[in-house]
C-alpha cells in the first residue's frame, strides 16, 4: 500500500493527463487503486492485459494502461511484482 502523499502525486500526474477533472474531486472521491493483470485465452495463446484501475466512490473508474507513463510512475512508487493477478495499491 502507498501513502496519501504518493496518492496526491498520482492524482497530480493524472490531472495533467486529463485536465477536465480537478485534483480535489479526484482525491475526495477516490476509493481505491488496484493493479490488475487480466489474462485472456485466444486459441493456444494467453494474452496479458496489465493495467491500473483507479476506482471512485461515484461508481466510475479510470484505467491506466501499461504503455502509459503514469503506469510506469505508479509501478516505480509501489515496487510490487507485476506477475500477480491483482494487487491493491491504495484503499480508503
Amino acid at each position: 500500500m502507498i501513502t496519501i502523499k504518493e496518492v496526491y502525486q498520482i492524482i497530480g500526474k493524472l490531472s495533467l493527463e486529463n485536465s477536465s477533472i480537478s485534483n480535489n474531486d479526484l482525491i475526495d472521491n477516490l476509493s481505491c487503486i488496484i493493479y490488475r493483470n487480466d489474462m485472456f485465452e485466444c486459441g493456444n495463446t494467453i494474452i496479458n492485459s496489465k493495467h491500473i484501475d483507479m476506482e471512485f466512490s461515484f461508481g466510475e473508474y479510470y484505467e491506466i494502461h501499461e504503455t502509459s507513463p503514469l503506469f510506469q510512475f505508479i509501478c516505480t512508487l509501489c515496487d510490487f511484482p507485476l506477475s500477480e493477478q491483482e494487487f491493491i495499491i491504495y484503499q480508503k
